[in-house]
């Protein structure tokens, strides 16, 4: 077994991190049609995929889990506020729960 060197290691990885750049992509606009019982009806987000996170324009997030033709449902996570005609942004984040 050939010897690790913890130098060369650490060289490695501080190579493939030096161009690493965190933060959130904006990849859709959405428009709150409706709002009822913790569920936000959207329009405008045709690539959202299931489990994906969202922002609304007031820092409020949701979870999609609903993706109908014309519009995708929304789990509100947190008080459901006046919402309507908010815009929505897709975080390109999926919700993982274990």
């Amino acid at each position: 077994m050939a010897d690790v060197n913890p130098a060369e290691v650490s060289a490695i990885l501080k190579k493939q991190l030096a161009g690493y750049t965190s933060g959130t992509s904006l990849d859709e606009v959405g428009t709150v049609l409706e709002v009822g019982d913790g569920i936000a009806r959207v329009f405008g987000l045709s690539n959202a995929q299931y489990g994906e996170l969202v922002s609304f324009d007031n820092n409020l997030e949701g979870m999609v889990l609903n993706l109908e033709e014309d519009h995708v449902g929304v789990v509100l996570l947190g008080a459901s506020k006046v919402l309507k005609g908010l815009l929505q942004l897709m975080l390109e984040k999926v919700l993982w729960v274990v």
